[in-house]
């Protein structure tokens, strides 16, 4: 087996295969138990495994925890952790002979993609994410308060809305229920017939007129279906004992079922007794639907067997129904004489013969426009909706009505109806319309309608449907408006100091649910809060640290409940890391954290992603698995002082603290490892990845996440030799170092010029150009090539002040000390980087190779160049043409270099990487091969050396990233060719393959 082992290290020609990811507990200590002891080290690297040091019982201090989103002179804060939370040496360096077993990398690794800081806020240290001024002067007394808040312009008591206008109902009434019958003017016609005829005068005859019938029976239907036209069925009772009077009327009400048990009441005593036909010629209305509003068709059948008794007994009585004709059993026709009972009825008798085919009307948007005149109130009686029928335009008809009361989005009880809960939001558009369509007379009496039913509610529903129409648009009147806002500030206030009083958290839960969907929440300025607090309430009675949210909350949301339910505390350290396939959010003064064994227990300090130092009780996590799912929690941080928070493993993590948020990706190692990657890994410094380059040698490189600069804005991540960790992320050889919006760079002062260079990380690009690319030469053969080595590129093209302080000349003819050095051949560089090495030993500087060269010019892009848009003179310094050698300059223009840094850098940072001067590169020029290269550096010897860049001199297809030009070393003639200096990273493999260490 170890031969096999040996033969696959030892083979250059293939790429190394690092081992399983996560090895069992089993299969390593197999390996342990079978290899010898000098072959342990080998086998685990080959394994995926690291080598920690041993832990001694005296506790280790980490290095000082800074705030990774605090202002420039926040204090360090130092932290005592258990002796676990070791960082382990690198595998370069010295080994102690004793060692811990080995700690497996996972097989998913956690990375901060992105990180942001919110700029609006007050950056001061002792400041919280803040709350609107009214939070702060709320007063939280409305459960010591008796007397209504109500405006007294709402508070009137509305009439109730008719089905008809009692000047049409009378005479109808009149013609169902009378009778001619005798009144007092002597019929004088008659008389004289009498007297005529010879006749004896008894008695002397009266004229006749029609009036109300000596006797008459009401029977009136009230019953779960029809409820809500009880107050209609009442009033026209009261009405008609008003002016007929009660003699010989007979009030009866259906108990249980047409033509079986009645009830009617004498001196205000319930009667019942079994229905009893009326003495002949009594006339009979009845006062029903006839079951046309239920949902059973066993009580149809009640009527119509009803009917048949009445007509087998000589009766056909007349019924005055709520209900649209439409809606109405032609079979009830047999038997009785119905009247649709509406404003938009003629009181006239049914004859059936309704041609559906001819109405128009589309039902359904009609109810549809009927409910969305409710959409702003809580609770709806049957005298609003009648109101608001008669209101909004269009001609709604009872059957409009009656189907609102059956609808499916709603819930009624007796004669008041509610919203079902999610159903409501469908109808916001439909409403927005709605009222964008009225008049302002009419949106003003929308308002009023609404007020003052819902005025002899309580407060909270009246102010409630108040703010509902504010939301909607509607402009409230100043009094309306000043004490709905007044109310729900106090609201709030009120429920923040009594959460536990159960009928007000029972409302802000319903209150709540009414406004959840985002399209209708997004203006209530007060939904937040309500929904903070409850959260928090709940959380308490349940004894959670963690609180789930609505998984919808919008970024801006999270941040305004943040404001709400964060509270200042001393400032603590947390840690963020991964733990085998976990992320766990510890407090960074935990002694420790229980495992299960001392096996787990030398893993527990896992791979560290993120060290912060926070003041915020509470933090967001937001949870996208990937497949559409997102799930968001708070989390109490006071809670974390004696346990972890522990993350799914899988999908992206968004935290949210503070001012400040980071996304953390989990991907499965092969999804993340880049082609110039042997390995990828966590460890106790954080994410890493390992590259070989072709002499079998294995480089480290430490990701460093992006960060938030208060000017710059987002800085990129990067891929970088030395770890987060470290002490000091400048090099030895520098004399400052930082990270900017186009990533890492480091400073280099050579002969009192100071040099900035580029770090440019390993990475895989297309070499070459494309076939159909403007300008292309045969030699620019399109390639994969992968750099498997980060190196340093200077920012621009080494300037005369810099080769003249060294070299003690200047050759160039365009003089200037920004310009570029010029009219240098290759071997003058080559001249300068001996002083360089004799002078300046720790830079080991050097020409780029080709490869290197086109790499960092492309900085990522795979166009003919490496910005936006076409080319021009204010991008490029190059003769003003593309595909032919002549000059095209304005007579204002000079036909020379310019001064570095003239044009905007490349997205790395590197300037005039197109145009201005040709640059050396360090490789023999030759041809390119069609099939993938790793670390290319050209032939081992040439006659030419490789020129790239283009220049003032050429055209623009010679300023291409793609475009080759080359030379021999000698070639000094030409006032266009300069260079660029680069560095190699300078540091030792890790290991190399094949070689027993």
């Amino acid at each position: 087996m170890i031969n096999k082992i040996a033969d696959i290290t030892k083979s250059a020609g293939q790429p190394f295969v690092r081992g399983k990811s996560c090895v069992n507990r089993a299969e390593l200590l197999w390996g342990l138990t079978t290899l010898n002891p000098e072959q342990h080290e080998q086998i685990a690297a080959i394994l995926g495994f690291e080598k920690i040091p041993v832990v001694t019982d005296q506790p280790v201090l980490l290095p000082p925890l800074q705030s990774d989103f605090a202002e420039d002179g926040d204090k360090d804060v130092d932290n005592q952790i258990d002796s676990d939370d070791v960082m382990p040496t690198d595998l370069g360096s010295e080994h102690s002979e004793e060692s811990v077993p080995s700690v497996a990398t996972s097989a998913s690794y956690y990375r901060i993609t992105s990180r942001a800081v919110d700029q609006t806020q007050n950056h001061a240290e002792t400041d919280v994410m803040g709350s609107p001024n009214w939070f702060t002067q709320a007063s939280p007394t409305l459960l010591q308060e008796t007397a209504t808040r109500i405006p007294a312009s709402h508070q009137v008591k509305p009439l109730h809305t008719e089905l008809t206008v009692w000047s049409r109902l009378l005479p109808f009434l009149q013609k169902i229920l009378g009778d001619q019958v005798e009144g007092r003017k002597p019929d004088t016609v008659q008389l004289v017939k009498q007297v005529a005829n010879g006749e004896m005068i008894r008695r002397i005859p009266r004229k006749q007129r029609y009036s109300w019938s000596a006797k008459a029976r009401v029977l009136i239907d009230i019953n779960d279906d029809n409820f809500p036209y009880r107050r209609d069925f009442l009033k026209l009772r009261e009405r008609l004992v008003q002016l007929r009077g009660d003699e010989g009327l007979d009030v009866q009400y259906i108990y249980d079922e047409p033509g079986g048990t009645i009830a009617r009441y004498d001196q205000q005593h319930e009667i019942i007794e079994p229905w009893r036909a009326p003495e002949p010629g009594t006339p009979i209305i009845i006062l029903s639907d006839l079951a046309m509003h239920s949902q059973s068709r066993q009580v149809l059948y009640s009527w119509l067997a009803f009917g048949q008794i009445l007509n087998a007994q000589g009766w056909r009585a007349t019924v005055l129904m709520p209900v649209a004709e439409r809606n109405i059993d032609s079979r009830l026709l047999k038997y009785f004489d119905c009247v649709v009972w509406d404003r938009t009825s003629r009181l006239k008798l049914l004859k059936g013969d309704v041609q559906f085919e001819k109405e128009r009307r589309h039902h359904t948007n009609s109810i549809d426009q009927l409910l969305s005149a409710c959409f702003a109130s809580v609770r709806i009686d049957s005298g609003l909706l009648r109101a608001l029928r008669y209101l909004m335009p269009g001609g709604h008809d009872i059957g409009h009505e009656t189907a609102v009361w059956r609808h499916a989005a709603v819930i009624s009880e007796g004669d008041e109806w509610g919203w079902q809960v999610g159903s409501k939001i469908h109808f916001l558009e439909k409403a927005h319309h709605l009222i964008a369509n009225l008049s302002s007379e009419q949106q003003q009496k929308l308002i009023e309608l609404t007020g003052r039913f819902h005025a002899f509610y309580p407060d909270v529903l009246y102010f409630e449907a108040m703010y509902n129409l504010k939301l909607l648009g509607l402009t409230l009147p100043n009094d309306v408006d000043a004490a709905t806002e007044k109310f729900l500030q106090d609201m709030v206030a009120t429920y923040r100091e009594n959460p536990q009083n159960n009928l007000l958290h029972g409302w802000v839960k319903r209150h709540l649910a009414r406004h959840e969907s985002p399209a209708w929440r997004h203006r209530h300025a007060y939904w937040l809060p309500f929904l903070a607090f409850s959260r928090m309430q709940d959380a308490q009675l349940k004894g959670n640290a963690e609180i789930e949210w609505p998984s919808n909350l919008t970024q801006s949301e999270i941040e305004t409940v943040l404001g709400y339910i964060n509270q200042i505390q001393m400032r603590q350290p947390y840690l963020l890391r991964q733990e085998a396939n976990k992320l766990v959010l510890a407090s960074g003064n935990t002694v420790s954290l229980k495992t299960l064994d001392d096996w787990e227990n030398h893993a527990q300090s896992g791979a560290l992603i993120l060290k912060l130092s926070l003041e915020d009780t509470r933090i967001f996590h937001i949870h996208d698995d990937g497949r559409g799912q997102q799930r968001i929690v708070s989390l109490d941080l006071a809670q974390a002082e004696n346990r972890a928070f522990k993350f799914p493993s899988n999908g992206q993590h968004t935290f949210q603290i503070g001012r400040e948020r980071f996304t953390i990706d989990v991907i499965a190692t092969q999804q993340q490892k880049q082609d110039w990657m042997q390995f990828i890994g966590s460890g106790s410094e954080g994410l890493y990845a390992e590259s070989m380059s072709q002499q079998n040698e294995v480089y480290r490189w430490y990701w460093h996440p992006p960060e938030w600069d208060s000017q710059a804005g987002m800085l990129p991540g990067f891929w970088f030799y030395l770890s987060v960790s470290a002490d000091t992320q400048k090099p030895d050889w520098a004399v400052a170092a930082g990270r900017d919006q186009y990533g890492f760079y480091a400073d280099a002062d050579i002969a009192g010029v100071i040099q900035r260079f580029r770090w440019i990380e390993p990475t895989s690009f297309m070499m070459g150009s494309p076939e159909d690319e403007i300008g292309r030469k045969d030699d620019e053969i399109q390639h994969k090539v992968i750099l498997t080595q980060g190196y340093w590129m200077a920012d621009t093209t080494c300037t005369q002040a810099l080769w003249s302080n060294l070299m003690h000349h200047n050759p160039s003819r365009f003089k200037g000390e920004l310009k570029p050095v010029e009219s240098v051949c290759w071997n003058d560089v080559q001249d300068l980087l001996q002083r360089l090495k004799k002078y300046y030993s720790l830079l080991r500087l050097r020409l780029p190779t080709e490869a290197e060269w086109e790499n960092a010019c492309r900085a990522g892009t795979t166009g003919a160049f490496n910005f936006e848009g076409e080319l021009s003179r204010d991008k490029v310094n190059y003769s003003g043409n593309l595909d032919y050698e002549s000059f095209n300059w304005n007579k204002d223009e000079s036909m020379q270099t310019i001064n570095v840094k003239n044009y905007p850098p490349n997205l790395w940072g590197l300037f005039e990487m197109h145009g201005n001067v040709w640059e050396w590169c360090q490789d023999w020029y030759s041809r390119y091969q069609a099939e993938l290269v790793i670390d290319p550096k050209g032939p081992v010897s040439a006659h030419t050396c490789v020129l790239r860049g283009g220049s003032w001199y050429r055209s623009g297809k010679s300023c291409r990233s793609a475009s080759r030009d080359h030379d021999v070393p000698l070639s000094h003639s030409y006032n266009f060719t300069g260079f660029r200096l680069a560095r190699s990273h300078g540091i030792k493999p890790v290991r190399v393959l094949g070689k027993v260490q």
